[in-house]
This record gives structure tokens, sequence and C-alpha cells, in this order.
């Protein structure tokens, strides 16, 4: 066989040489690469920058054989391709390199030059797109975005917690932008259509994309092999994981043949069941689908039948601080949403708690979160073996109050093991230096709750329910941990 040229980048050695799509490149600096595998002439090809390679090419049409002198250089691939029609700009983006987002900016202005106010929307096709760099991701989402949440991920360590919130200019406002994904549209491509779909800026379309939604990192090893360690998962706006789910269009094509009309049609007739099965991936029915998962893995809801409670978890919204009883309140956009849920396995107990957003929400209600869960984490890095107690308590409330947040006194963490709530009491407020000491093998659950307003809360009617005494919001955040010899070790997180 042959070595043929299928593509000549633009803006690359080989395209200022004069190489064309179709030549046959018959020798490599004199090598003929008669009988050469597309990965020997590769091989050949590639050498250290600035160096040159010499190719002997026949090309249709030359009389005779052409000669190239090439100066190698780093080559970052082209993954943004610009097309127009009818005033709609179609971004076609391959992958995700250092250079993607500065392509698709680039693009857009371009467009918006030429067009002025006859752009009439942006699709960006992403289908085949099997990810790449994360940042890349994240900055072309803030490309459509003005303000509000990304992305954010979450793992074990509390270097894993992260939140990525746009503050650009949205080079396309007030335009429909559409996202087209399929089955090979993955990670980093998924970040995109998630953030876009969830904070309402943009239509996904298509099919549902792959369900890569975990971010690894590598670690390098003495003997200069590497681990690549699965770091942290990626986490939706809205607050759910796509992992292993993948982002559901909200105009699915499976199935239908190329008609926009009939697309158009079949989605309006779908319109009920893919907004039920979109809030369904996010929030509802929550309780019982934390039941079925509770007991599917062989564990039984801890706060099922405990004093009365007739459910799998506590739910609590806004101004709720804890012990929300599930119901049918509709969440909105804006909404803050604590979760906290029990199980009992092999007879021991386990207690874990979460605030999420509900799509876009008020800076100080992301400030909020923030501040809770670090609160958390500044607790848990105080309880190792030696310390006392209260070192934990009063580095939850010196974070909390520094960032100008009250911590709620009345409702405290506990000690956990073969039964929901033993002894000690672990307050979120206390002077350092100062109650029981820290030995090994204790086990218990940190639960800073912080109000944005007022420390004071009320019960409501229902007996269960905590709110704030002045209507304000409330965060909650919880992690079951044990203290061992090397430093507390985190039970409440997944495998």
């Amino acid at each position: 066989g042959t070595v043929s040229v299928s593509a000549v980048m633009p803006q690359t050695p080989a395209a200022r040489a004069g190489l064309r799509r179709g030549d046959h490149i018959t020798h490599i600096d004199g090598h003929s690469t008669t009988g050469m595998s597309v990965r020997q002439a590769a091989d050949k090809l590639r050498g250290a920058r600035n160096s040159r390679v010499r190719l002997t090419v026949a090309r249709g049409g030359a009389a005779k054989p052409l000669s190239f002198a090439i100066k190698r250089a780093h080559i970052v691939a082209q993954t943004v391709f610009a097309s127009q029609e009818d005033g709609f700009v179609t971004l076609r983006v391959s992958g995700f390199n250092k250079n993607t987002a500065l392509g698709v900016a680039e693009h857009l202005r371009e467009a918006r030059r030429e067009l002025g106010d006859g752009m009439r929307g942006v699709v960006l096709d992403l289908r085949g797109n099997p990810g790449g760099l994360l940042k890349q991701s994240i900055k072309v989402v803030d490309l459509f975005l003005s303000d509000g949440q990304i992305i954010s991920t979450r793992g074990r360590h509390p270097d894993s917690h992260q939140h990525y919130e746009a503050g650009g200019n949205d080079l396309a406002p007030g335009l429909p932008v559409a996202v087209l994904v399929d089955g090979k549209s993955a990670s980093a491509a998924e970040i995109i259509a998630a953030a876009l779909q969830d904070r309402g800026r943009a239509v996904v379309i298509g099919t549902t994309s792959f369900g890569k939604g975990t971010v690894q990192t590598v670690i390098r090893l003495p003997n200069d092999g590497e681990i690549t360690l699965t770091w942290s998962r990626l986490l939706a706006p809205s607050g759910y994981a796509f992992h292993g789910l993948g982002v559901r269009p909200s105009i699915c094509t499976s199935g239908i043949a190329v008609d926009g009309r009939g697309v158009i049609a079949k989605a309006l007739v779908d319109s009920v069941k893919t907004v039920a099965t979109l809030a369904a991936w996010r929030r509802i029915e929550l309780d019982e689908m934390a039941e079925k998962l509770v007991l599917d893995m062989g564990g039984t809801p801890a706060f099922k039948g405990y004093k009365g409670f007739k459910h799998t978890l506590c739910t609590s919204v806004n101004e709720q601080v804890v012990h929300g009883i599930p119901n049918e309140r509709k969440l909105q956009e804006g909404d803050i949403l604590s979760i906290d849920i029990g199980v009992k396995l092999d007879g021991y107990f386990g207690d874990h708690a979460v605030t999420v957003p509900v799509g876009k929400v008020s800076e100080d209600a992301q400030r909020l979160l923030r501040f809770c869960e670090e609160a958390l984490w500044k607790g848990i890095e105080r309880a190792k073996a030696g310390n006392r107690l209260f070192d934990v308590s009063n580095a939850i409330q010196v974070h909390a109050e520094a960032a100008g947040f009250s911590v709620v006194k009345v409702y405290v963490g506990h000690g956990i093991g073969t039964s929901l709530h033993e002894e000690p009491q672990v307050p979120n407020f206390g002077e350092p230096g100062t109650g029981p000491e820290l030995k090994p093998g204790m086990v218990m659950a940190l639960e800073p709750m912080l109000n944005v307003g007022v420390a004071d809360v009320k019960v409501l009617d229902d007996a269960w329910t905590v709110v704030t005494a002045d209507g304000k919001l409330s965060a909650h955040f919880e992690h079951s941990l044990v203290i061992s010899e090397n430093g507390p070790e985190i039970l409440s997180l997944a495998a």
C-alpha cells in the first residue's frame, strides 16, 4: 500500500509547505514507504521540534515527484470547525485541548462581526466528542453564561471538592442555543450539555450521552510508572451526577428519520415525559428512590420508624434546617435542598447529609453552601487522636462565624455505631482544648448546620421540621467518620 495524506490541518508546517489532501508520500528522509504501515510512517514523520524531515510526494497531475523539506513543530490539533447557514452558526467541537475555548470564542466573535443583527442562533455540535481537558469545557460554557454555577466536583478528599462559576460575558446574548449529543459524547462534552441544559441556556438534542462523569488525576511513581486515580465525580448545576447516567436530551432523535418537522412533532408529544424524566434524575420522588437503593444494597433505612418517622430521608428546603418531611412540595429554581440519610448495614449505622442547589441559586445561597461544607471539612481535619472533642467543634464554629454565618446550637452531631445516636454529643461550637480526648476507634457523625440569619430555630406543627426563626436560608452537611492512628477515616463517602 501507499501512505496518503487524508487531510492537512491549516496553519501547520505541512500546510505552509504546500502539502495537499490526496498527496502520496513515497519517501520519508529517503526511505521508501512501500509496505509501511500507517504507524511506521507516523513514527518516521515524528521527531524533535525544529528538526527537519524531507518528503518525496507523488501528486496527481504533477509530471514528476515533488520534494518538501518541513520543519517539525508541536502541533495542537484543531478542534473547532465553524459553518453558517441562514444566520445560524454551527460550531462542531471534536475534542477539548488547550485551544478549544479560544477557538469557540474566536468563531463566535467572527460570526458576530460578519452577521451582526442577522445572527439568529448557535448550534454546538458535540456528537462523537470523547471529551478532553475539563477546564476547557468549563471555559466553553462560560462563553454562553454571564454568571451562576457551571459544574462542581465531589470526591473523598476535600481538595476534590471544586465549584466552577461563570464569570465572563455571554457571547451570544439573547440568541437561542442548541447542543447536539449522541452516545459517543462523553466527559467534557457532557459537562457542556449538562450545564447549559440545567441553567436553561440551551436545548439539548440527540440521544443520551455516554455517561462518563468522573475526573482522573495521574500520580507519578518512583519507578517512572504512573497510576491513574479516579479523583471525583462531576455534578450538574442541579446536583445530579451524570456518571453512568449520561445527559438526557430535551429532544430525543432516536429512531426518527432525518426530518426536522418529525423531530419537533415527536418532541412536543414526549415533552411531558421528558420533563418528568429530567426532574426524576434531579430530585423528584427522592425518598422512594433512596429506600429502594438502600434495600437493594442489603441495608435498612435507619430513619424510617425512628420515633415514628415515616420516611427514609429527611428533606429540608431553604429555611428548613433539619428533619424536613418528604412531601409533594415542588422545588423551584433557586431553592436549596438538604438531603439527610441514615442506613443500618450488618448491625452498624451510618449517617450522611448534603445540601444541593436547585438550578441557578443566589450568590448568598452559593456562599452558604460552600462555607457550610468547608466548615465540615475544617472539623474533620481536627478529628485526630490526641485532640479534644471541642477542638473539632471550635474549628467548625470559627470557620462559619468568620464568614458571617450563625451556628445552630440546639442540634448537634453525635457518636454513632451499633445505635444511630450514641455518646458523645458533638456540638458545632466550643472552646478549643476542652472536652473528651479523641481516641482511636471512636466513631462519630459531624454535622454543621449554618444559618444566613440568626442561630435561633423553631419546630413546626408536624413535630419534626426545624426551621430558622427569621425565615432565612439554612444549610446542613454531615459525614460519619472513625478516629484512627493515622487521622480521621470518612465512612460516608462513595467507594
